[in-house]
């Protein structure tokens, strides 16, 4: 590794894209430790004479590497050594723009950035080259060890005149405040208050150290005049701002009402106002029309997007009386939208299409479907009307209208968990209904409602049955990938690879990319290496962008366990290559760590990079250190931000988010501004969609602190370490449970950042706070809140013998099924426990979690999580807790009686 460290250093300080471009890192790196100033001398004078030539060959720069075979320079020694090279280089004639592969390589801008890696290590000879990749970063963190990159940043003045400068010399918006002093942030904050007239007073206080105030300062002024009763003299400064031909210009003429043009038309328009200048345009031009919202459909890239592209040209049919061709339209999105939540809406636009022009659009079927998803919306009256239409379609009457009646109020009391009263409504319905189209539907209903009544036996038979009778209906799909789910959580691997095939050799559906992982890890649980591998290729290629309930991608899942089926079949090669792939593309990850413990167990080193930054709450919130690459149409939110008005510049950036194409850096300001007013919530749910699996680069670790902000971190520290449990765990279970807002309530009851429920809380606060009297609205203290979730937390670390992802089980599902799970798969290993847990959002909890946790604590300073690859022999007792003394002994004998407060 250190001799293409010594070439690389000067190559840093010389720059030759042409050189870089061509020479990629050494197969193999040595590890030694100190270097000779002779060596370097020598490579300083070699590396000079290359970099004179563009005609320089690779194989000249091998040459140079292999004789450098001297140990790392040390600080001291590196020194003279840089300050010699920059005084050759005085006169050297340097390109300004590096080549792209030099920033993906080495990163220049990463000297400014803080870069290393915090676990990265050496490789074997004949590693992939996503190792000597890797490796080549890990030696930029030998270079920040001994400090040569401060040297190199002390010396920055002299590398400006070499070509090198950090400053984005207007590359970059500037967000640094207009006005820093307490007065005027005291007038912005009495100005979004609604105190107009202590805005007023503090800003003119503020104005006073101002000697000449800015454009954007006076319009600031402008505004707290005319809302502080000045209201003459406001408008008079804006009517002289909005000559201005910039940003703060703009601002003026918008609030005095004063026409603006966007700096968007040329680049694209609101996506709203396209389809409402097509609904114009139809009225006199209705071809015209339709084939402008075709062109724009086939522009878009967002599903949401090419919804409403589609439910326009429907309306537009049906405006012009083309009611056919409109039902077909609207026909076509239902069938496309099932599952969204505006499918609903769809089929009630069917509905009235067809009651007002006596026309019939939706198949016997859909209707029947219709008459589900309205009992399903709690809408009975309306499932009620639906399924008498259906009856006089159909024309049948006697027994047959019982049957059906009994099927929907059987769907009714499912619906409002009356199981028992369910499962015996789906008996009845099953003797009297004789219809094909509402038999196999009542199949599917029954057996769902048999498998929440703990009957699977029942529900896999009732679901081959459906399949026997119907098999070339498509519920029958539905039915059999349904089966093979519970004969998995069987162990009847077998029995349920024949039904994943049935699925499988059907044409593709939503069960496709799921059968195809559970066929895969059933091959892996029977020891079927190759064909699991077979399974899962085809996963990651055909389905790899997906993301299952884990939020993570179908093709990261597949990696880790395609590495996982080689590790066991012995390819060591191909598994130690596959477990670092995985590595790669989401180190940060539950998969990632899983397999970073794999490679350790087998001996191999992994190579985990990830940047050091040191950053905190503050840093996060500082909008003057944010790097927004600059682009016309975010100046007015620019100067918004700068002036204080950040709820103004938030409006500004939705609305620049949802012009296409969207500038680079806008989700970024907008997520950075709503951290920056305290709404950690809405900051990272905005930033977690644009971050990628992969893991945070130099480039984008502020995106990342973004995305897992610091809100409340100071409670959890606080608490965490009286409970003993991690305080990057509790921070992630807040995320989850959450999203860091205080006075959110479920549906089922759970309260607070943490979510518990007010047993749950009590229980906690009797048995381990010695605090007797509760309450539920002590749940909205948020130091109430996560002093108890903390506590409830260690609760279940303790129950599981501190096997963490196992506690996470518990603490979403409850202590029942925690021990359902173990009793079923205790014998099998942490990775295939977590894949088999069988309540589908606690499998996807599990891995969000873990996946927050580990992001965390390597961001923040908590190192990398060590995954346990083994699950504890056996559970603790529930509800005790080593180094806790339960205050209420009588009360701690009753805790077993009490596992049905789990969360």
């Amino acid at each position: 590794m250190t001799r293409i460290g010594i070439v690389l250093i000067f190559g840093i300080l010389a720059t030759s894209s042409t050189l870089w471009a061509q020479a990629p890192p050494p197969k193999e790196m040595d590890d030694v430790e100190v270097a000779q100033p002779s060596a370097l001398e020598a490579a300083a004078g070699a590396m000079g004479a290359a970099f004179e030539s563009s005609e320089e060959s690779v194989s000249d720069v091998e040459t140079l590497v292999s004789e450098v075979t001297e140990p790392l320079p040390s600080e001291t020694e590196a020194l003279p050594a840089v300050d010699e090279l920059l005084e050759s280089q005085a006169g050297l004639e340097v390109t300004d723009e590096p080549s792209s592969d030099i920033e993906e390589e080495i990163g220049m801008e990463r000297l400014d950035e803080e870069v290393a890696t915090s676990d990265a290590t050496e490789i074997e000879v004949d590693a992939d080259a996503v190792l000597r990749k890797a490796e080549l970063d890990a030696f930029l963190s030998h270079l920040r060890e001994i400090k040569v990159v401060d040297v190199i940043r002390s010396r920055s003045g002299r590398l400006k005149d070499l070509g090198f400068s950090s400053e984005p010399d207007g590359t970059y918006l500037d967000l640094t405040p207009h006005l820093e002093s307490s007065a005027w942030k005291d007038a912005m904050s009495h100005f979004e208050g609604g105190s107009c007239k202590d805005a007023l007073k503090s800003a003119e206080e503020a104005l006073k150290e101002v000697a000449k105030p800015s454009a954007a300062i006076q319009y600031a002024h402008a505004r707290f005049q005319i809302c502080g009763g000045k209201e003459a003299e406001g408008r008079a400064t804006l009517k002289t701002l909005a000559l201005r031909p910039d940003a703060v210009g703009t601002l003026a003429r918008k609030r005095l009402g004063m026409k603006v043009e966007r700096v968007d038309e040329e680049e694209g328009a609101y996506l709203s106002e396209k389809l409402n200048d097509a609904k114009s345009k139809a009225r006199k031009d209705i071809v015209g029309a339709l084939k402008q919202l075709e062109t724009l459909h086939g522009e878009l890239i967002n599903s949401w997007d090419k919804y409403r592209v589609r439910l326009t040209q429907a309306e537009i049919l049906e405006a012009a009386g083309r009611i056919d061709e409109a039902g077909n339209a609207y026909l076509e999105l239902y069938r496309k939208t099932r599952g969204w939540k505006v499918n609903g809406s769809i089929e009630d636009k069917i509905q009235a299409l067809e009651r007002r022009h006596k026309k019939t659009f939706l198949t016997y079927g859909e209707r029947i479907d219709r008459m589900r998803h309205l009992v399903a919306r709690g809408r009975y009256r309306d499932a009620r009307q639906v399924s008498i239409e259906n009856a006089k379609l159909r024309r049948v009457s006697g027994s047959e209208i019982r049957g059906w009646t009994r099927y929907r109020e059987a769907l009714q009391a499912e619906r409002d968990k009356k199981r028992d009263k369910a499962n015996k409504l789906f008996a009845e319905a099953e003797k009297l209904v004789r219809d094909p189209e509402v038999r196999v539907r009542l199949y599917i209903g029954w057996a769902r409602a048999l498998r929440r009544t703990n009957q699977d036996s029942k529900a896999i038979a009732l679901y081959e049955r459906l399949c026997k009778e119907y098999n070339e209906h498509y519920l029958c799909e539905e039915a059999m990938y349904d089966a093979g789910r519970l004969l998995q959580f069987q162990n009847e691997h077998e029995r349920a690879l024949e039904k994943f095939m049935v699925v499988l050799s059907r044409p593709e559906s939503e069960y496709t990319a799921d059968a195809l992982w559970r066929s895969g890890f059933s091959y892996h649980l029977t020891g079927q290496w190759e064909r699991s591998i077979a399974q899962l290729e085809r996963l990651k290629n055909e389905y790899g962008s997906e993301r299952d309930e884990s939020e993570l991608t179908q093709g990261l899942k597949a990696r880790y366990w395609i590495a996982m089926n080689h590790y066991r079949a012995g390819n060591q090669a191909k598994a130690r290559t596959a477990f670092q792939e995985t590595i790669e593309n989401g180190k940060l990850t539950w998969y990632g760590r899983l397999a970073a413990a794999r490679m350790e167990e087998a001996g191999w080193v992994p190579v985990v990079r990830i940047p050091r930054g040191n950053m905190n709450a503050e840093d996060l919130e500082d909008l003057a250190g944010l790097k927004i690459p600059h682009h016309p149409r975010l100046e007015v939110a620019q100067e918004l931000v700068r002036i204080g008005f950040w709820k103004d510049a938030l409006s500004e950036l939705k609305v620049q988010t949802a012009i296409l194409p969207v500038p680079d850096g806008a989700h970024t300001m907008l997520s950075s501004v709503h951290l920056a007013r305290g709404d950690a919530s809405w900051a990272h749910w905005t930033m977690k969609k644009h971050i990628s699996e992969s893991g945070p680069t130099a480039e984008t670790l502020r995106d990342w602190g973004t995305a897992f902000p610091l809100a409340y971190m100071d409670l959890a520290r606080k608490h965490s370490g009286n409970a003993g449990v991690s305080p990057y765990l509790v921070q992630a279970i807040m995320r989850q449970e959450s999203g860091f807002r205080p006075t959110v309530k479920s549906w089922a009851g759970a309260v607070g950042l943490m979510q518990l429920m007010p047993g749950t809380a009590a229980w906690t606060s009797r048995t381990f706070m010695e605090d007797r009297k509760f309450s539920r609205s002590q749940l909205l203290d948020t130091d109430t809140n996560v002093r108890l979730g903390s506590m409830y937390i260690r609760v279940h670390t303790a129950h599981s013998k501190d096997h963490v992802p196992m506690a996470l089980a518990g603490y979403n599902a409850g202590a029942g099924a925690l021990k359902s799970w173990f009793t079923r798969y205790g014998d099998r290993e942490t990775d295939a426990f977590v894949e088999s847990i069988t309540y589908q959002e606690a499998r996807g909890y599990v891995r969000k979690v873990m996946t927050s946790y580990i992001t965390y604590s390597a961001l923040y300073g908590g190192g990398l999580i060590e995954v346990p690859l083994t699950l504890p022999e056996a559970l603790g007792k529930w509800g005790e807790v080593p180094e806790a003394k339960p205050p209420n002994v009588s009360f701690n004998q009753r805790i077993d009686r009490l596992v049905s407060f789990a969360h």
